[in-house]
């Protein structure tokens, strides 16, 4: 573990109380989240702040102590967050019991909840600050990581343009956090509307910051508005609590995400009709004039869409 003593907790939480046992009740939870930490980030990149034991006579790798800093943060934030309801509590053969005394009184539920929601926002931030670390330094084993090479393959380049589309702060956390979601729908639903090749090239277009003809600009913007809706559709319904954005949590309980979701899919839904029918617009040239025009009155050329 990379959060191995209480002190490493106190970096953080510096008002936690008590001292080896107060570690030994959130080591669970500790370890939990490492292990969450280490899932999303890939094994590779989080051995960069856990290596592995050197053999005989080779160097050890150093550690990146902003790099390890960063992700004991939100280790140590998350566990409390996570452990936070169960810390006034006791389970025993009586059932539950909560500690109560003439000097000390349990928390109300909005007091606890505000509460979560504080310590969640400082996970939220480390973990939006270690993205942004690993996107700077650019270590070999983050960009040959799976969910790095899924981001460099969407067609948003980078999370402000998503994030614009949705009306939400720039936060490179949900864009990471919802990468696999829009690589699927590019995959599944533009790419046999476009063509693979056709938005690849636009792909390459976009990253390398290439002027955009009016028909791209066009294809470009009801491609990202889509994959933008259709993926937060999905994700503030199916995303557990502790991944969403804080500041969604604290204006939207889980009929409001309902509602909001559905609102969503509608305007995905639209935008990928009108991409269906520019693209079958765009793919009909004007009708080549006859060579055997009868002498009519009327000669004019005239195109005939479906």
């Amino acid at each position: 573990m990379i959060v191995t003593s209480i002190v490493d907790v106190r970096k953080f939480m510096p008002d936690v109380v008590g001292d080896t046992n107060s570690y030994v009740n959130i080591s669970p939870f500790l370890e939990d989240y490492e292990e969450k930490l280490k899932k999303k980030l890939g094994e590779a990149t989080f051995a960069l702040v856990d290596p592995a034991e050197p053999e005989e006579g080779v160097e050890p790798v150093e550690v990146d102590p902003k790099l390890l800093e960063l992700c004991q943060g939100y280790i140590v934030y998350m566990a409390y967050f996570a452990r936070l309801p169960l810390m006034n509590v006791t389970i025993g053969e009586n059932g539950l019991q909560v500690n109560w005394s003439d000097t000390h009184r349990p928390a109300t539920p909005e007091q606890l909840k505000k509460t979560q929601h504080s310590i969640l926002g400082l996970a939220q931030s480390k973990f939006e600050a270690l993205i942004e670390y690993l996107n700077k330094t650019a270590p070999e084993a983050w960009k040959t990581s799976s969910n790095y090479k899924i981001i460099n393959r969407l067609l948003f380049k980078d999370s402000e343009t998503l994030c614009l589309i949705l009306n939400l702060s720039d936060s490179a956390r949900l864009f990471f956090l919802m990468a696999n979601n829009i690589y699927r729908h590019q995959m599944l639903d533009l790419e046999p509307i476009v063509g693979a090749t056709e938005l690849k090239a636009l792909r390459v277009k976009v990253y390398a910051n290439t002027a955009l003809s009016v028909d791209e600009q066009k294809v470009l913007d009801l491609c990202l508005s889509y994959l933008a809706n259709i993926s937060m559709s999905e994700i503030i319904i199916t995303t557990t609590e502790e991944d969403l954005p804080i500041y969604l949590l604290s204006v939207m309980d889980k009929d409001t995400r309902a509602a909001y979701s559905s609102r969503l899919a509608a305007q995905a839904k639209t935008d990928l009709a009108l991409l269906q029918k520019h693209i079958l617009d765009v793919s009909i040239p004007d009708e080549a004039p006859h060579d055997n025009i009868p002498d009519n009155t009327d000669t004019t050329r005239k195109t005939f869409r479906a």
